[in-house]
Order: C-alpha cells, then sequence, then structure tokens
C-alpha cells in the first residue's frame, strides 16, 4: 500500500492505522505518557535553574557577608593578643 494515494492527504487515523498502531487507547495513553515525561523534563530543567540561582545568591551574600565582617574580626586581635595566657 503506498503512503500517499496521490492527494497528498491523510487522516490521523490512516496514518496510525499505517503504522501499526489501531487500538487507539493504546495511541491516547503513549500520548498522555510522552506528554508528562516532556513536562517532568521541563520542570526537572526550572528546579536545577532555581537552585543555580540560589547557589549563586547564597555565595553572593556569604561573600559580603564575611568581606563586612574582616574588618571587624582583625580590629579585635591585637586586643586579644594583649590579653594575658589563661
Amino acid at each position: 500500500m503506498p503512503a500517499v494515494l496521490g492527494k497528498g492527504e491523510l487522516s490521523r487515523t490512516e496514518v496510525l492505522e499505517r503504522l501499526g498502531m489501531k487500538d487507539f487507547a493504546r495511541v491516547a495513553q503513549l500520548s498522555a505518557e510522552e506528554a508528562i515525561r516532556l513536562i517532568m523534563k521541563k520542570e526537572k530543567d526550572a528546579e536545577q535553574a532555581r537552585w543555580a540561582k540560589f547557589d549563586a545568591e547564597l555565595a553572593r551574600r556569604v561573600a559580603r557577608s564575611r568581606a563586612s565582617t574582616m574588618p571587624s574580626c582583625r580590629g579585635s586581635r591585637p586586643r586579644r593578643a594583649r590579653l594575658p595566657p589563661a
């Protein structure tokens, strides 16, 4: 049986029948499974992007915090050096 009957138009049912997929419930299930797989992949990618953004923000804040506390830590070291040993 030729793939095209000369008109260039095949219905979805005819295409599926020629591919050997006559169980339309199974075709619908496979389509739903593929849709869920694609949605899950998209969500996983989005979650990884959110974690990457979180990690970058955390690193920025930690660096800023360290930079602001370092001068006060340096100033307290000489005072500790003046304390008598315990």
